[in-house]
């Protein structure tokens, strides 16, 4: 098939696309000359746009027309363009995702009215304005290598999943990396464990995950966690009473919510089991105490009668007073009868 050339007149020249150098388009700015084309010719079926910003059109009819490249760029104003501060990153060649959202934070800082701002690995930043103009800073402009001696690594933390820390995990690397660098003003833990750590002075510096965190060997129990309960007073501590029984589990259920089924001995030990068929055991003595244990002077009054230990004696002593008393008053009576009948 023939190819022909269009009538260039037909084509109508797009707005005018703000780059950072003219002569070598990014991927991004060639994306935005194409699409401002499009606006301009919505009938086109193809636009190529080539690294000095001139664009070619094709049309459904097959004809082609070209867009000279001082019709859809030009060199944008860098100069209105404010540095950041400079974030100081572990390999200033091959930035972290953490170290790159640093980067962002700190230029949309010094640039408040950017609409977009996009850091390569290597710490050069594109920004892009409301109006479409974009400016770039320069990597050594935005990042520096950053001072690791001075941080220092935490204990490692096992966790389940190293790709997605729980809420709970990341406090606990926090706490970690908190106590090998108090001096740290901030702490921040990616779910993927690797921290961002920033001093008094402003430096940061970043633990990569396999410093902070590793594949617990074993799965995290729900068990684990179990609760002492506040301890119920009971009569008898190694025969409860199904009343002691519910007591029991009720403190049981309060101290630990998740618990699927709460089992109470004889004994006051409690087996508890949990969601994920975890069990747990609560011994008697963490359960139960005896209810006179605590508060002696609330023991229940002795029978009459009752006999006293054997180190006090004071019950027996006064039943052998009595005793004593009964036989003087009964030989005293024998003696005054007989003396009546022998008068």
């Amino acid at each position: 098939k023939t190819v022909k050339k269009s009538d260039d007149k037909a084509v109508k020249d797009p707005s005018v696309t703000p780059v950072t150098d003219p002569s070598n388009l990014t991927d991004a700015e060639k994306a935005k000359v194409a699409d401002e084309v499009k606006k301009s010719n919505p009938t086109a079926k193809d636009v190529e746009v080539g690294k000095d910003g001139k664009t070619t059109v094709t049309y459904p009819d097959g004809t082609t027309a070209v867009i000279p490249a001082d019709k859809t760029v030009k060199k944008s104003d860098d100069k209105a363009v404010k540095d950041p501060s400079v974030t100081p990153v572990t390999d200033p060649s091959n930035l972290t995702d953490a170290e790159k959202a640093k980067v962002a934070d700190e230029v949309k800082k010094s640039n408040p009215t950017a609409k977009d701002v996009e850091v390569g690995k290597d710490g050069k930043t594109t920004v892009t304005y409301p109006d479409g103009t974009t400016a770039v800073i320069p990597a050594d402009k935005t990042v520096k290598k950053s001072d690791d001696k001075a941080v220092k690594d935490p204990s490692v933390t096992p966790v389940t999943d190293p790709s997605n820390l729980t809420d709970a995990e990341k406090a606990k690397v926090a706490d970690e990396v908190k106590k090998s660098n108090p001096t740290a003003k901030d702490i921040k833990v990616n779910k993927d464990g690797s921290v961002v750590v920033t001093f008094e002075d402003g430096t940061t510096a970043v633990i990569p995950a396999d410093k902070t965190v590793k594949k617990s060997s074993d799965k995290v129990k729900e068990s684990d966690g179990v609760k002492n309960p506040s301890v119920t007073p009971v009569t008898d501590p190694s025969n409860l009473t199904d009343a002691e029984k519910a007591k029991v589990a009720e403190e049981v259920k309060k101290a630990n919510p998740t618990a699927k089924d709460i089992k109470v001995n004889k004994d006051g030990s409690v087996v508890v089991t949990f969601e994920d068929g975890s069990v747990a055991v609560i011994p008697a003595e963490k359960a139960v105490t005896a209810a006179n244990q605590d508060s002696p002077a609330q023991a229940p009054a002795k029978k009459a009668g009752a006999k006293e230990l054997p180190n006090t004696g004071t019950e027996q002593s006064s039943a052998s007073l009595a005793l004593a008393l009964l036989a003087a008053a009964t030989g005293g009576l024998l003696f005054a009868k007989k003396r009546e009948e022998e008068e």
